[in-house]
C-alpha cells in the first residue's frame, strides 16, 4: 500500500511539475502573439485579441478576438467572443503547435462584396492608371497594409501549425454590399464542424490552400426577400470552393432539398451553381385558408446559377407540379368572378398539371400553361417579379351555357363562342401578389369573337364542302354502276 501511495504521489508531482514548466515556458501572451503572427503571415488576415489565457486542460484561449482582411471574395471582418485552441502538449515543447480543435464561439462574420459590374469598373480604372504611370510598383508591396508584414515578428522560430478540426458554435454570417448598407444574405445560429483539415503551402492563395469536410447547420436564413427557419447538410472545402450536399432548407411554406450547391470563393463576387427540389405550400404563400377549398400539394424543382447573393444575378429554370386541388377565393379569382358577374371559379376543382418557368433579371417567367377545371380551362403566361409585382395575361375558357348575360353582353358572348359551345375570356393581372388588379381586356374579347366567328364560318364552309364532295362522289359511283 505504501508503494502504491509513493507511485501516485510521484505521478502527481510529475504532473504538477509539467504544468509549472508549461506555464513558465509558454507565457500565454507570448504564445498568443506568436500564433497571431503566424496566422497573419500565412493568411493575410489581421487577427487581434484583447486577452490571452493558457490552460493545461482547455488550451489557449483568445478573448474578444477581431479579424479583418482582404480575401478573393471580398472584404472580410469578424468579431469572436472566444477563440479556443485545443493543443497537444509534447509537440508544443518542440515548438510545434498541433491543434486537435480550433473552436470559435459566437463569431460574427461579415463579408462585404461588390457586384460584378463594380469589379469590372475597378479593374478598368486600375489598368488605366497602370498604363499611365508604367509598372513601377513592386509586387512585394501589394499587401503592405496587413499587420502580418507591418509588424516585426515575435522572438523565437516560427510555429509549425497543424489543425485537425474546426468548430463554430452560435455563429453568424452576413454578406453585405460594399458600403455595408444592404444585407444581401444572413445566416444566424451557425454551427459548423470541419474535420480532416489540411493546408497546401503551394496554393495560389490562402483560400485555395484550405481543405476539409464536415457538417453545417443554421437557424434563420435570409436571402433577399426569401427567409427560411433552418437548414443543414454536409460541407466540403477544397481548392477555393465550398460544396454543400444533402442540404435540407425549411421555412413556413417550403421544405426543400438541395442535393448540391457549389460556391466558388476565388472571385468577387462569389459564383454558385445549385439544384433544388421539394414541396411548397401555395396556400400559405398566397395567404389563403387551405381548408376545403384550397390548392393541392405543389412540387418544385430548380437548376440555377449566378454571381453574388443578389437574386437579380440568378438565372435558372424549373417546373411547378400541381396535384389535384380546388381554386381558393383569392383576390384575383374573386375579381374575375365580379367582372364576369357570377361566382363560377371559387371552389372549382382542377386536375393535376405542370407549369414550366424560368428565372432571369429578378423575374419568374411563366411559360404558357393550361389547367383543366371541371370542363373549363384556366391558363396564361407572364411574369412575377421577385419584389412581388405581377404582369400576367390570363384566360378563362368555359362552356357558354355556364355564362349568363349579366356584366357581359350576351351578343358578345354568343359571338365569342367557338362553335363548340366554349367561350374564352382574356384578363390582365397586374399589381402585386398580395394586392392584384384584374381587368377584362375587351379588345381581346372582341378579337376572340371575330376569331370565333371566322372559325365558325370556316367550319360551316368546310362542312358544306365535305358534304358536296360526298354527294358528287356518290353521283359518280351511281353513274359508273349504270
Amino acid at each position: 500500500m505504501k508503494k502504491l501511495f509513493l507511485v501516485l504521489a510521484g505521478l502527481l508531482v510529475l504532473a504538477l511539475g509539467l504544468i509549472i514548466v508549461l506555464i513558465l515556458r509558454f507565457d500565454p501572451e507570448v504564445l498568443g502573439e506568436r500564433l497571431i503572427h503566424e496566422v497573419n503571415r500565412q493568411s493575410g488576415i489581421r487577427l487581434q485579441a484583447e486577452k490571452f489565457a493558457l490552460h493545461p486542460l482547455r488550451g489557449l484561449e483568445l478573448t474578444n478576438a477581431q479579424a479583418s482582411g482582404r480575401v478573393e471574395a471580398g472584404d472580410l471582418s469578424a468579431s469572436i467572443a472566444l477563440l479556443r485552441l485545443d493543443y497537444r502538449v509534447w509537440p508544443l515543447l518542440r515548438g510545434e503547435l498541433w491543434l486537435d480543435e480550433v473552436m470559435l464561439v459566437e463569431p460574427r462574420i461579415e463579408l462585404r462584396s461588390r457586384s460584378a459590374e463594380e469589379v469590372r469598373q475597378q479593374k478598368q480604372r486600375k489598368q488605366t492608371k497602370k498604363e499611365r504611370r508604367g509598372d513601377r510598383k513592386s509586387p512585394g508591396k501589394e499587401r503592405s497594409g496587413t499587420s502580418a508584414e507591418a509588424s516585426e515578428p515575435p522572438q523565437g522560430r516560427p510555429l509549425e501549425l497543424s489543425i485537425e478540426r474546426l468548430t463554430v458554435e452560435d455563429g453568424m454570417l452576413a454578406v453585405r454590399s460594399e458600403d455595408g448598407e444592404q444585407t444581401r444574405f444572413l445566416a444566424a445560429d451557425l454551427r459548423l464542424i470541419l474535420e480532416g483539415l489540411s493546408f497546401e503551402p503551394e496554393a495560389a492563395s490562402s483560400i485555395e490552400a484550405v481543405s476539409g469536410r464536415g457538417k453545417l447547420a443554421t437557424g434563420r436564413l435570409v436571402h433577399g426577400e426569401l427567409e427560411a427557419t433552418k437548414a443543414g447538410g454536409r460541407i466540403e472545402v477544397a481548392g477555393g470552393e465550398v460544396v454543400l450536399t444533402e442540404v435540407n432548407v425549411q421555412s413556413a411554406n417550403a421544405d426543400l432539398m438541395i442535393p448540391r450547391l457549389r460556391i466558388r470563393l476565388t472571385q468577387e463576387p462569389p459564383s454558385y451553381q445549385l439544384d433544388a427540389a421539394g414541396g411548397l405550400d401555395l396556400n400559405g404563400i398566397l395567404g389563403v385558408d387551405g381548408g376545403r377549398d384550397g390548392f393541392g400539394p405543389v412540387a418544385v424543382d430548380l437548376a440555377a446559377e449566378g454571381e453574388g447573393p443578389d437574386l437579380s444575378e440568378m438565372i435558372g429554370a424549373g417546373t411547378l407540379s400541381l396535384r389535384k386541388g380546388s381554386l381558393p377565393g383569392l383576390s384575383s379569382v374573386v375579381q374575375i368572378e365580379e367582372l364576369v358577374g357570377q361566382r363560377l371559379l371559387t371552389g372549382r376543382k382542377y386536375e393535376k398539371s405542370q407549369i414550366s418557368y424560368r428565372i432571369a433579371d429578378s423575374r419568374i417567367l411563366l411559360d404558357p400553361f393550361e389547367i383543366e377545371s371541371e370542363g373549363a380551362w384556366i391558363g396564361g403566361t407572364g411574369e412575377i417579379h421577385l419584389t412581388g409585382s405581377v404582369d400576367l395575361e390570363v384566360f378563362l375558357r368555359l362552356p357558354r351555357r355556364d355564362l349568363t348575360a349579366q356584366e357581359l353582353d350576351s351578343e358578345t358572348l354568343d359571338a365569342a363562342s367557338d362553335g363548340r359551345g366554349m367561350v374564352t375570356l382574356p384578363f390582365h393581372v397586374g399589381g402585386t401578389v398580395s394586392e392584384p388588379q384584374v381587368a377584362l381586356t375587351w379588345e381581346g374579347v372582341q378579337s376572340l369573337a371575330k376569331d370565333a366567328a371566322r372559325s365558325w364560318v370556316e367550319e360551316v364552309l368546310e362542312d358544306a364542302k365535305g358534304k358536296a364532295e360526298d354527294w358528287l362522289r356518290s353521283q359518280s359511283d351511281e353513274k359508273d354502276d349504270g
